[in-house]
């Protein structure tokens, strides 16, 4: 794991239609946009593995920021974005864990999940 990260010029939105008929996370470009996340380094093989198991996505080159460094880097991209949906209870809890887990924006956090968890 290389750390948190910040993309900039994109937005997290829940616009993947998964294969349960529920939102999936995405990001997609927009002027002034801002994505925290987690940056990992991880090998070929496993990528490949990552990429037929997500399915739906397209695999973009990117520049990210690590401990305010440039760095070159790989995200999905869903194939095609679908404004309304709504992520599953359960997925939106796995996002949630993660970003305390990681230590992201707690007001990042609170606005991407705005509308999807009980308050």
């Amino acid at each position: 794991m290389l750390g948190r990260a910040l993309l900039r010029g994109y937005e997290h939105r829940f616009s993947k239609l998964g294969r349960d008929g529920t939102a999936k996370g995405n990001i997609e470009v927009i002027s002034g946009g801002l994505v925290h996340g987690i940056a990992y380094r991880i090998e070929r093989e496993q990528l490949e593995r990552l990429a037929e198991l997500e399915g739906g996505y397209r695999l973009i080159e990117l520049e990210i920021e690590c401990a305010d460094a440039p760095v070159a880097a790989q995200s999905f991209c869903a194939l095609r974005s679908v404004a309304g949906l709504t992520p599953s209870p359960e997925y939106v809890e796995h996002y949630r864990v993660g970003a305390l887990e990681h230590n992201l924006p707690v007001a990042y956090v609170q606005n991407i999940l705005a509308g999807f968890i009980a308050d």
